[in-house]
């Protein structure tokens, strides 16, 4: 039988799939108390600098001036961030793609806050 104030309670943070409130975290594989939760988090992002589509067809047809345009490199963020929370009889990963760097630390900050709630207990 579930505690009914797993159902009441209201989310606190929530990173990916993740849910935490103040005395539970629910994830698709179950349910644990808060206490003594462990939570880490792995940046496997990394940074690649690309030439637009665009700019490469005006350094085609611009040819030879259109070179130029080559020196146009547009940076995007590629890879997963790795959420894992290990509590009592609960071991979850969530795999969190980055969709701009502000993201990034949108989520470190909401993992910072879930490791607050937990060592509150």
């Amino acid at each position: 039988m579930t505690d009914p104030t797993i159902t009441t309670e209201e989310a606190v943070v929530t990173v990916g799939d993740i849910v935490v409130s103040d005395h539970w975290v629910v994830t698709p594989s179950g349910t644990a108390p808060i206490a003594g939760a462990r939570f880490d988090i792995v940046d496997h992002t990394y940074k690649k600098a690309k030439h637009p589509a665009w700019a490469i067809v005006l350094a085609v047809v611009l040819f030879p001036i259109g070179l130029l345009f080559l020196l146009v490199k547009k940076e995007a963020l590629y890879g997963v961030l790795e959420v894992t929370v290990a509590a009592e009889g609960l071991h979850y990963a969530a795999q969190i793609p980055p969709r701009d760097p502000m993201r990034v630390v949108r989520i470190r900050d909401d993992v910072n806050r879930a490791r607050s709630l937990a060592a509150k207990g």
